[in-house]
């Protein structure tokens, strides 16, 4: 799952090393060759690093690590208790193995029923939407994250997790911060200079100057040609 899900996480950053110069991507890629051939030996005695050597045979048995057995426990329960769920953290006690959903979407409809799905989905929808609405090169960074989040969260429970509604807030904050920052942007934009408008009519009565400013109301004045 993580492997997986590190993917779209990779993914942006290959595609904002077209930003920078060659020689910076060249040293970047040479730093990672380096960073690999020192850290395999470290971590592949750890379990999790030897996990990856199981992923074959949990898909060629089909049951993903005993998932797809949780999954259809987990419907059966919802089938039964489809509006308000059978509580919240209570997967543990209505399967077979005593485990916790490893799908974070599957989890909040059995604990919480539709009610509650529907009030995750409304968040995660707001947070989609507050990442489109900002600039390019944001969106697209928090659209990745949204994508490792999806990813991860369909094979592990991470509603409880303070990272998922950190990463949450975080989108939130942003949007709100962009949304902020418009208005000074265009305020700046203006000049701020004095621009002068002067129109001069020369007669035997009189001497008409027009000037106006950026933050002033137009102003006429009137002269005689005694008082030139």
């Amino acid at each position: 799952t993580a492997m997986v899900a590190s993917i779209p996480g990779m993914l942006y950053g290959l595609m904002s090393l077209t930003r920078i110069q060659i020689w910076k991507r060249f040293a970047i890629l040479v730093l990672l060759l380096l960073a690999i051939v020192t850290v395999i030996p470290v971590v592949q005695p750890l379990t999790s690093f030897q996990r990856l050597g199981t992923t074959g045979d949990a898909i060629a048995e089909g049951d993903l690590n005993q998932r797809t057995l949780l999954w259809s426990e987990g419907f059966d329960v919802f089938i039964k208790n489809p509006i308000l769920g059978v509580g919240s953290d209570m997967y543990r006690s209505v399967n077979s193995l005593g485990k916790v959903a490893h799908n974070t979407f599957l989890s909040v409809l059995v604990e919480l029923g539709l009610i509650g799905l529907t009030l995750f989905g409304m968040i995660l929808m707001i947070a989609v939407y507050q990442a489109l609405k900002q600039p390019k090169e944001d969106a697209i960074f928090w659209l990745s994250v949204l994508t490792v989040w999806v990813i991860g969260a369909s094979m592990l429970t991470w509603e409880y997790r303070k990272t998922t509604w950190l990463f949450l807030t975080f989108i939130v904050a942003s949007g709100a911060l962009t949304r902020y920052q418009e208005p000074k942007a265009i305020k700046l934009a203006q000049p701020s200079s004095i621009h002068i408008l002067s129109s001069c009519v020369l007669s035997d009565e009189y001497v008409s100057t027009t000037a106006t400013t950026s933050d002033k109301p137009a102003t006429e004045k009137y002269y005689t040609i005694d008082d030139y």
